[in-house]
């Protein structure tokens, strides 16, 4: 292999700013025009160079590394999110990876998903509950609370849960807003203005909330068998929460992983199911045949093929983490190219899903790209939305079952139907959610 091969150069750097102006303005857009230039390119963020990956291959090669040993957890991405959640499961470096994850892959044991498969189920009903018809709902917002809720009943068991849930849902939108004026101009982080106050404050608010809610597990005798229990325990104290400042963190990357990102792949699926009445229809029909009016439960899931198929395509066009960040360790071969210790490097589950040699008219929202026969090697690898490799996401068949099974809950009782005109776009932070997605809410003849 080759390993001195030069980096191509994005072009259009500016003065001490170098490509930042032009990633604020549209970072997706700005990430997915560096595949015209290669499938590694050098970009600038001000003085700092930094490399942006375009080809699955190379991506891959950048995730599988779950040793660490040329590519590990760091950049500009994850750095600021070190601030919130500190050496956490989803941020730590391979070597504590290591040592955590097999302690709180636990709590997502494929036999604890026909439990967790109910409460879904029954989170979804009850929610369902307080619409009428012809209700308008904001399709993120409900199913980001209703994501909230479902956390608070299958991983956080204990007292104080809940209301350290609803405290994180109220200011994490504040939280992300600041983190991405952060990166994009960090200098500004630190001046005293109205923002960053709120920043401060909603970081402030959500870490008391979770010392509240630790402290009221302490003093409760009930034996709760969650993810808190695991932090607990004399193996996760050693190993996951030495100290009370780790443990607090530690919850804080659970809830965003648990709350935000799944919340804002059911947002998304119910926004493209009502703007796709041909696809919501066959659904609809899919759900009835095979749940013949009973409530979903964890088994039904795989004889809906067709729901399957269109959480994988809304995965493929909104991935919840669009874009994550490597460190190199130490001089690092990637492809023909060898980068210097110390580099940035970047890729986005977004751009690799939506590269158009990969997946044909990929701006199309199209669940039967993924059947078996339109399915092959180069869709598979290009597929990430959880990531690959040792660091993949501990929550993916978690986040699977909540959306399928609230899915079938959902439209096993309602048509939905778009309720504004107005265009709904991601809303580009650490994560993307649909913004203005409102959807109405139509009662179905053959609901339960």
């Amino acid at each position: 292999m080759n390993t001195t091969v030069p980096v191509p150069r994005s072009p259009g750097a500016l003065p001490l700013v170098g490509h930042l102006l032009s990633l604020a303005r549209d970072p997706m857009g700005f990430i997915g025009a560096q595949r015209r230039h290669g499938p590694l390119v050098r970009i600038s963020l001000g003085r700092r160079p930094a490399y942006v990956i375009t080809a699955p291959a190379l991506a891959r090669q950048v995730q599988l590394d779950g040793s660490g040993e040329h590519f590990d957890m760091g950049g500009p991405v994850l750095d600021l999110f070190i601030r919130l959640v500190g050496d956490s499961l989803p941020t730590c470096p391979a070597a504590a990876h290591r040592r955590q994850r097999p302690i709180l892959q636990q709590a997502f044991h494929h036999s604890r998903m026909p439990g967790y498969a109910e409460t879904f189920r029954d989170v979804a009903l009850a929610r369902a509950a307080r619409w009428t018809n012809g209700t308008v709902i904001d399709a993120a917002e409900e199913m980001t609370a209703l994501s909230m809720d479902a956390l608070a009943r299958t991983l956080f068991l204990g007292p104080g849960s809940a209301e350290a849930a609803k405290v994180f849902q109220r200011h994490f939108p504040v939280v992300i807003s600041g983190l991405a004026t952060q990166m994009l101009a960090p200098a500004a982080g630190r001046l005293p203005t109205s923002g960053n106050r709120r920043f401060r404050h909603s970081i402030d608010t959500i870490h008391q909330a979770i010392t509240d809610m630790i402290a009221m597990r302490r003093t409760d005798a009930t034996d709760h068998p969650d993810l808190l229990s695991l932090l607990l325990s004399p193996e996760g104290r050693t190993h996951l929460a030495p100290d009370d400042t780790a443990l607090r963190d530690q919850l804080f990357g659970f809830l965003i992983g648990g709350i935000e990102t799944t919340g804002s792949v059911m947002g998304w699926a119910l926004h493209l199911l009502a703007t796709h009445p041909g696809t919501a229809a066959r659904a609809h029909n899919e759900i009835d045949d095979v749940l013949g009016g009973k409530p979903p439960i964890h088994d039904d899931l795989a004889r809906l093929p067709l729901l399957k198929r269109i959480v994988s395509e809304v995965l493929r066009l909104y991935p919840p983490v669009w874009l994550v960040s490597r460190t190199t360790r130490a001089e690092a071969p990637l492809g023909e190219h060898l980068l210097p210790a110390g580099s940035d490097v970047f890729l986005s589950a977004y751009v690799l899903h939506r590269d158009p040699e990969t997946f044909p008219d990929p701006d199309r929202f199209d669940p039967d790209r993924w059947t078996e026969n339109r399915t092959g090697r180069p869709q598979r690898d290009a597929y990430m939305p959880f990531g690959v490799g040792a660091r993949k996401c501990i929550g993916d068949v978690y986040g699977l079952t909540q959306t399928g099974i609230v899915l079938a809950t959902l439209l096993q009782r309602s048509q939905i139907h778009p309720a504004s005109g107005r265009a709904v776009r991601p809303h580009v932070r650490i994560t993307q959610r649909p913004g203005n997605a409102r959807i109405r809410l139509v009662a179905r003849a053959r609901a339960t």
